[in-house]
């Protein structure tokens, strides 16, 4: 199992990812979108992963969050 990132690299990797997508100036307009969004954590997990089980959520973690 990886290791867990700590928040400087997650940070860095999540910008990374974000910017080879969608480029510097939208990557700016999306951190500014969702930091003026209020954000509902449970609805967001609901959503994501509310089909899935404990296990098969567990398994996806252990497989590296793929």
């Amino acid at each position: 199992m990886p290791e867990p990132l700590t928040n400087e690299v997650l940070w860095e990797k999540g910008l990374t990812l974000l910017e080879s997508q969608l480029g510097p100036v939208q990557t700016l307009q999306f951190m500014a979108m969702i930091s003026r969004q209020p954000f509902d954590y449970k609805q967001w997990r609901e959503e994501r992963f509310g089909k899935l089980s404990v296990d098969e959520v567990l398994a996806q973690v252990k497989a590296g969050g793929n």
